[in-house]
């Protein structure tokens, strides 16, 4: 959680200072997600599915080189997750399935680099950076089926018995900007082992779709 704070801090600071001596431009962003994860347990890949999440925020674009080159900052709440399933024959005729769906909350602080090329009146963009992320909730909940019976049970609090609340992942987008609408594809790749059991690994990832909006203020 510290170093999660400290990120805060970094971020809070660079979009207090930067504009004021720097051309910026302040926006909207809200993104659909398919996120999941890359899961190993004691060296073997688990089956991991994606569900659908989105993450929603403001942003602050630094121009560093007019026409081409911006710093993209911001805060975002987050939701995303993955499931798992597996199955099993335990007898005669007795199939056991057993699913679990993790959902979970961050806060994150993206850092983007984005190239722009004007074309007209539009800008193709490319963008890649950083996303930091603090946890701030979480839940898993596992069932259990047999032929016979079903049971549930639920944990609430990942990021205190399970997960590292401490998230990093890499951004790749493209896309386009028109009189300050914009549209983003990409994909965030997981880059940090959210997992306290070093027998196990996870990394989240996923597709994203984002659109936007930039107001200028010059």
């Amino acid at each position: 959680m510290k170093k999660a704070y400290k990120i805060f801090v970094l971020v809070t600071l660079l979009l207090v200072s930067i504009p004021a001596f720097a051309d910026w431009r302040f926006g909207i962003n809200v993104s659909y997600e398919n996120t999941g994860a890359e899961w190993e347990e004691e060296g073997k890949r688990l089956g991991v599915s994606n569900i659908d999440g989105f993450n929603i925020g403001p942003s602050v674009a630094y121009e560093a080189i007019e026409d081409y080159l911006d710093i993209k900052s911001g805060i975002n709440f987050a939701y995303n997750g993955f499931t798992i399933q597996d199955n099993a024959i335990f007898g005669k005729n007795h199939k056991l399935t057993i699913e679990e769906t993790i959902r979970l909350y961050y806060l994150q602080f993206p850092l983007y680099v984005v190239g722009k090329l004007p074309i007209k009146e539009a800008s193709l963009l490319l963008e890649v950076g950083p996303i930091f992320a603090a946890g701030v909730g979480g839940k898993a909940v596992a069932t259990l089926k047999t032929e016979e019976e079903m049971v549930t049970g639920e944990n609430n609090e990942l990021f205190k018995d399970v997960l590292d609340p401490f998230n990093c992942s890499i951004h790749f987008g493209i896309g386009a900007e028109y009189m300050g609408a914009r549209i983003i594809v990409g994909y965030n790749l997981g880059v940090y082992d959210i997992m306290k059991d070093p027998d196990n690994k996870i990394t989240t990832d996923g597709f994203f779709v984002s659109i936007g909006y930039v107001f200028d203020f010059d």
